[in-house]
């Protein structure tokens, strides 16, 4: 008898996601991955579209007093303050798109939380670089640092958005801090022979290959964390729940997404 209870103490079954919180991970990952390669390209699209008119702004009102080092030193804050908002707000999008339509959370404040991460991020940078060296840019170091340093303030400004939906969300902050310690590392060009590869092609190259990569890490921390973490959805025959329609019936995409715990 204390054999049999053993045994179904060490063999206890694993928690599984719930049978009505159900969703293709085929989908999930297709998705999440194209949209770890996309975010560049989109965020210089966005640069581009908010810069330009900004710039022809400040030379429409340039003041005479400012020299032309304060004005460099204007233009590249302001630059590296619109890169980090574009870089921002384009994870933001393309993550929100697959928190929605993938896991059915709705992921209300994840773009201005990514938005502001992104801000963040390249302020800080940005005073690394003024405090240290001007041309810590071009230092191998730096740019090892860079990625991570950006990766772990956004990953904290969007915790506060994902901490409504599960718990244990610092767990985020840690998955784009590796992510971007991961991607930081297979960007370096370390690895492929330019002279074989040619200059475009190897940048190009390890470039999709650091994206992908810390694509993968918080990928699946982000499944952790919606498979075993989420907040349970809400029940429609709790005395304490909102009103809502009548319940419907369980179709491959639920509706209910995690109101309680907002």
């Amino acid at each position: 008898m204390q054999s049999n209870t053993q045994s179904q103490t060490q063999h206890r079954p694993r928690s599984t996601r719930s049978t009505f919180y159900r969703y293709d991970t085929n989908s999930f990952w297709m998705r999440w991955l194209g949209s770890a390669l996309f975010v560049w390209p989109m965020s210089v699209v966005v640069t581009v579209i908010v810069f330009v008119p900004l710039a022809i702004l400040v030379g429409a009102f340039e003041v005479a007093f400012i020299d032309n080092t304060m004005e460099d030193l204007v233009m590249s804050a302001i630059v590296f303050v619109l890169a980090g908002g574009a870089i921002g707000f384009s994870i933001g999008v393309l993550q929100r798109y697959v928190l929605r339509n993938v896991l059915y959370w709705t992921a209300d404040y994840w773009r201005v939380s990514s938005t502001i991460g992104g801000i963040i991020g390249a302020i800080v940078l940005g005073l690394l670089m003024l405090i240290t060296d001007q041309y810590l840019l071009e230092d191998t170091l730096f740019t090892l640092a860079a990625m991570p340093i950006f990766a772990t303030i956004l990953g904290v400004a969007q915790m506060f958005a994902l901490r409504v939906a599960v718990s244990h969300s610092w767990l985020w902050v840690l998955a784009n801090l590796v992510g971007g310690l991961v991607f930081a590392g297979l960007s370096m060009r370390n690895s492929l022979d330019p002279r074989a590869w040619g200059e475009l092609i190897g940048t190009l190259g390890l470039g999709i290959l650091g994206a992908m990569a810390q694509g993968i890490v918080t990928g699946y921390i982000l499944l952790f964390l919606f498979e075993r973490m989420a907040y349970p959805f809400i029940s429609e025959d709790k005395p304490n729940a909102p009103e809502k329609i009548s319940p419907q019936p369980v179709t491959s995409k639920p509706e209910s997404v995690w109101d309680e715990a907002v």
